[in-house]
């Protein structure tokens, strides 16, 4: 697997894309794009940075320090977006007590939902609800292909670089605008 810089990464758009076009351009820059041995390109999106930190007023508020800032945002803004941690976690319980959070897939595959001319794959971690029955997955319209270890081992490095790199980019930020970051309670049970 390789990661594709801007040139390329907007070289394997422009197959499919306008890449005048500003959207394309920056989804080339900001975005991260790896490159399987067989072709297929997957994209992991740029997530966001969230400078008011929302919590339930029932809690304590999240700190608005920078310690606070970057947890805040790896919690909210990251991990959820790309779900690699829950199947790591997934694999440890299955490996430790022999079972699991229903809808985990032991091998990490590649869907097609945009039709068979995407240029993009989406990596998918978990089994969708409606292929929960035993050997369906391969059936399931959007199915690629599983990827194989050494290519899920690569994936959760990617994945492990690319949160150094938030992290960096959430000190950074918080280094220029961190007296902008605020706290915002909301009304969760009421």
């Amino acid at each position: 697997m390789k990661r594709l810089n801007k040139n390329e990464a907007l070289d394997y758009l422009a197959k499919y894309h306008d890449v005048t076009q500003k959207y394309y351009q920056d989804k080339a820059k900001h975005n991260y794009f790896f490159a399987f041995d067989d072709g297929k390109v997957i994209e992991f999106i740029r997530p966001p940075i969230s400078k008011t930190l929302y919590y339930n007023d029932e809690y304590e508020a999240p700190s608005t320090k920078l310690d606070g800032f970057i947890a805040y945002n790896l919690n909210d803004n990251f991990r959820p977006r790309y779900s690699i941690e829950r199947w790591l976690e997934d694999e440890r319980s299955l490996e430790k007590i022999g079972c699991c959070v229903g809808g985990h897939s032991r091998k990490m595959w590649i869907a097609n939902f945009y039709g068979k001319d995407s240029d993009i794959y989406d990596l998918q971690t978990r089994i969708p609800q409606e292929c929960q029955a035993p050997n369906k997955l391969e059936d399931y319209q959007y199915f690629v292909r599983y990827l194989t270890d050494e290519e899920q081992s690569e994936v959760i490095n990617a994945y492990w670089s690319m949160e150094e790199d938030y992290k960096k980019r959430l000190a950074s930020y918080y280094k220029r605008y961190g007296e902008k970051v605020t706290t915002s309670g909301y009304w969760a049970n009421r």
